[in-house]
């Protein structure tokens, strides 16, 4: 079973699993970056109802080795980083994670070997949405994604789920303002 949107599973320990599948026991498969799970990018932006049921996981995950961090002015932690990829087809892209109870995503935007930071956000908390506008990007290349809880370790009552979303957010039209009408 998969929960509704807005509603969510609650895990006990020592409780019985009651799935979907097998209880998770392992690192994600894309805890490392060989691993990043490859996401389409969308034609429109994705609303909070567009990514029910499309939950992921850093939950047993671990930090990634010689990946740069945000920086001082991004809070974040990165102990349980998991990697997604998009080829972009515009040079605006947004990426949004929607984190799940007690969890607060941190959200980065690297080149395709991972070794260069271009966009980071955490600018809000638990249960929220964070949402990255990436420009000048180079349509037809390849991007990573590394979403990592803010706080050190995994925080009580948390299960690190989050939804993820890439979306091409073309320009505004020349005629969007009075000016250019």
């Amino acid at each position: 079973r998969v929960p509704t949107c807005y509603s969510e599973y609650v895990f006990t320990p020592a409780a019985a699993y009651p799935g979907p599948g097998a209880a998770p026991i392992a690192a994600p498969s894309n805890d490392e970056i060989a691993g990043a799970e490859v996401l389409p990018v969308n034609p429109s932006l994705c609303a909070p109802g567009d990514l029910c049921n499309l939950y992921r996981t850093s939950n047993f995950a671990s930090a990634t080795a010689g990946i740069p961090v945000c920086g001082a002015a991004i809070p974040g932690t990165p102990d349980d980083d998991v990697w997604f990829s998009f080829n972009a087809n515009d040079a605006n892209t947004t990426v949004r994670v929607i984190s799940g109870t007690n969890y607060d995503a941190v959200v980065q935007l690297l080149d395709a070997t991972g070794t260069t930071s271009l966009f980071c956000v955490n600018a809000t908390g638990n249960g929220f949405i964070e949402t990255l506008n990436a420009t000048g990007l180079t349509p037809g290349s390849d991007y990573l994604v590394r979403v990592y809880g803010a706080a050190l370790g995994t925080p009580a009552g948390s299960r690190n789920d989050f939804a993820i979303c890439v979306t091409a957010t073309p320009a505004p039209p020349a005629n969007d303002e009075c000016a250019g009408a």
